[in-house]
């Protein structure tokens, strides 16, 4: 039997014990984290026209940030996702056609979803459960498809 007590309840017997729970959670939004990382150079072109190709795989990080209470179990149960799996994305671009002598660097960006998860503390005292006026929140990090940059050098 849970209710809302506006005045704090404390445990006051042996038995009585603190808990915390997922109450709610939306996407923030989209978020990138860190700048410009490279990881293609391509050769100089031997012909005007040439394109490159650039693919390759970036594995990406899930992360959290703010203050988690509860179990990653019941995090990822409000969420529908892992919040701790890596995620690895298959990235591929081509170049625009390329003069004889020029070439390509490709760079990514990290791209993420944010959540916010509202966590809030329960009190069993006497066999019944009060909500506290206890908030906590955790904002994990969901990766997205990173975001790719060419260069073009001569």
């Amino acid at each position: 039997n849970e209710q809302d007590n506006h005045n704090e309840i404390k445990p006051r017997i042996v038995g009585d014990y603190y808990t915390w729970r997922a109450v709610g959670s939306h996407k923030v939004g989209t978020v990138s984290k860190g700048g410009w990382v490279h990881f293609y150079t391509g050769s100089p072109a031997t012909r005007n026209g040439e394109k490159d190709i650039i693919s390759g795989n970036i594995t990406v990080n899930k992360e959290l940030t703010g203050n988690l209470k509860i179990t990653y179990g019941k995090l990822e149960d409000i969420l529908g996702f892992s919040a701790t799996k890596k995620e690895t994305f298959s990235v591929s671009k081509v170049s625009a056609p390329l003069k004889k002598g020029e070439y390509v660097k490709a760079y990514y960006k990290k791209l993420y979803t944010k959540h916010e998860v509202t966590q809030r503390q329960y009190v069993t005292t006497n066999g019944m459960t009060y909500a506290t006026k206890n908030y906590a929140y955790v904002y994990p990090l969901k990766p997205l498809m990173p975001q790719i940059k060419l260069e073009y050098y001569k």
